[in-house]
């Protein structure tokens, strides 16, 4: 798979991690409604946003250059804050399911990389 490819998956990935670990924050600030999973510092995908942000980074370095892994998590970061904006309320399932889908994505990529 293309080098371009990869950062792009893994950047979505981070980008969604950003999303989901900072929703509650913008929702809170802006008085936006929090679903109990981004409510809750122990859920589910508040976890697997915490493992799968540091894991974007190191992937694509892996399977790119060593530099790519600042690229994904610092546009990541500015990719989530314009979706968290642009889609409010609707950040919360846009997130989990673009972070589900990048999960199995970058999964596959580094198996077959």
């Amino acid at each position: 798979m293309q080098v371009h490819t990869s950062t792009i998956i893994f950047t979505l990935l981070a980008a969604f991690a950003w999303m989901i670990l900072a929703y509650d924050g913008f929702a809170e600030r802006d008085g936006w409604p929090v679903g109990e999973m981004f409510r809750a510092d122990t859920s589910m995908i508040k976890i697997a946003s915490f493992i799968g942000l540091p894991s974007a980074a190191i992937a694509a370095a892996y399977l790119a250059n060593w530099w790519s892994a600042v690229v994904v998590v610092v546009v990541g970061f500015f990719v989530a804050v314009a979706l968290t904006r642009m889609l409010r309320a609707y950040a919360q399932p846009v997130s989990i399911v673009g972070l589900v889908l990048c999960w199995v994505a970058g999964v596959l990529m580094v198996s077959q990389g």
